[in-house]
């Protein structure tokens, strides 16, 4: 494990032991711990102790000011500054602690109070810069800044108020595409419902049409039926017909026949009636 790594565990302990209270103590654990600034310590170690504070109060107001108006170019060299400057706090530790012991005589208890607000200032810093994704959003709207050419806060203002209006624009176009949709969806499922109605009506006739058909069609086959009934009857008469009229030759020539004999029959009287005639006489 590093010795950053052991920092942040005991860093962790010591929030479970002090609290929910103990990341807003700041100077007043101090004061709790050591009474207040200066008490009971030597004048020089009083102006350690002012300066170490006046060196945590200037670090807590770090970046305050009007800096929207810098370019992309120095904005990006801030982010990078600030983040080297959230990374070197560690060896600002050991440099305070080693100028503490080098040019004071402050004991080892004064030393850790004087250190403690610095040291609890560093890995809160360093803490809230992690819970900020070190700096990655910064570099993300950057980048996005670089890519749509936009310089400074008042151009990526304007872009945002433009986009915003645009936005604007595109949810009324959309809100209008939505309300035409609506509009030709009723339309559609009302004419939906009329051609169902027209195809319900369709089917309706279709179906009474079949049933006149099929009426039809029964009538038909019957009257087929009735046809070959009566083709079978016909061609019957015709037969009998037929046969009655061979009868009918057959007997005109039967009487033609007795005719022409009773014709000769009369003929033979007549000769025989003349015969007698002589003799008669």
């Amino acid at each position: 494990m590093s010795q950053q790594s052991k920092k942040n565990a005991e860093h962790m302990e010591w929030e479970q032991q002090e609290g929910d209270g103990g990341n807003n103590r700041g100077s007043k654990g101090i004061v709790e711990e050591g009474g207040k600034w200066g008490d009971g310590l030597e004048p020089e170690e009083q102006d350690v102790l002012e300066a170490a504070e006046k060196s945590r109060k200037s670090a807590a107001t770090l970046g305050d000011g009007n800096s929207t108006q810098v370019s992309l170019r120095e904005r990006k060299k801030l982010v990078l500054a600030f983040a080297e400057f959230v990374g070197s706090g560690e060896k600002l530790m050991e440099d305070m602690r080693e100028q503490i012991y080098r040019y004071t005589n402050l004991t080892a208890r004064v030393r850790d109070v004087v250190l403690k607000p610095v040291q609890q200032f560093v890995e809160q810093l360093a803490k809230r810069h992690r819970e900020l994704d070190s700096g990655k959003w910064e570099r993300i709207v950057m980048r996005m800044m670089r890519d749509h050419g936009i310089e400074n806060f008042s151009e990526l203002q304007a872009a945002i108020s433009g986009a915003g209006r645009k936005e604007r624009v595109a949810d009324e176009e959309v809100e209008k595409s939505d309300n035409e949709w609506k509009f030709l969806q009723e339309n559609w499922e009302r004419q939906n419902d009329e051609l169902r109605q027209r195809l319900e009506k369709a089917r309706a006739e279709a179906e009474d049409l079949q049933l006149q058909l099929d009426a039809v069609q029964i009538e038909k086959e019957g009257c087929e039926k009735e046809m070959e009934r009566l083709e079978r009857a016909w061609k019957l008469e015709r037969k009998t017909a037929k046969e009655l009229r061979q009868m009918m030759e057959q007997s005109t020539g039967a009487l033609q026949e007795a005719r022409n004999t009773i014709g000769r029959f009369e003929r033979i009287i007549e000769c025989m009636a003349r015969a007698r005639e002589p003799k008669e006489r």
